[in-house]
């Protein structure tokens, strides 16, 4: 059975989640809305969620607390403007890519961590590493950061982040 992506919706306007989370429930995404930040810190950590939509009226600092809150893991923030006018399959499909990101980097991870402490092919990589065993490593990181930046986002999606960057 394939599980349906678990949504955290976070905007400080009780309403507006509950909206934007009922209309991604009629596209059969697991959605819980939040209005606190220190609430949605602490769902983050004690439960799994898969994508995280914060409104861009929440505190500036908070997508990136968000993301520290977990740690060892990986979730998928996506900044959401709730007073442009917004096409909810537009934004489920957005969501459902970005659960399936989240998949996909946490692989990424995963291997990444797996080469560093076992080798390639099981070869062992000991602590005291030679030169080119450090160049290798070097490599899998940069290859991980490669295929992380080259991920592709909707257009709205990489509009509303080059606004909210400046």
């Amino acid at each position: 059975m394939k599980k349906e992506p678990a949504i955290l919706v976070v905007h400080p306007d009780h309403y507006t989640a509950q909206e934007l989370a009922a209309a991604l429930q009629d596209f059969g995404l697991n959605s819980l809305p939040l209005t606190n930040a220190v609430d949605a810190i602490e769902h983050v950590e004690n439960l799994d969620f898969d994508v995280a939509i914060v409104g861009i009226e929440m505190p500036s600092a908070f997508p990136q607390l968000l993301f520290d809150s977990l740690k060892e893991d990986w979730i998928e923030i996506l900044l959401w403007d709730s007073t442009v006018e917004w096409d909810v399959r537009e934004i489920a499909q957005t969501v459902r890519l970005a659960a399936v990101e989240r998949g996909w980097v946490r692989y990424l991870i995963a291997e990444a961590c797996c080469s560093a402490w076992c080798g390639e092919a099981g070869k062992p990589v000991y602590r005291n590493c030679t030169h080119a065993q450090n160049d290798y490593l070097d490599a899998k990181i940069e290859e991980v950061g490669t295929a992380l930046g080259n991920r592709e986002r909707s257009t709205q999606w990489r509009d509303l982040e080059s606004l909210w960057s400046h």
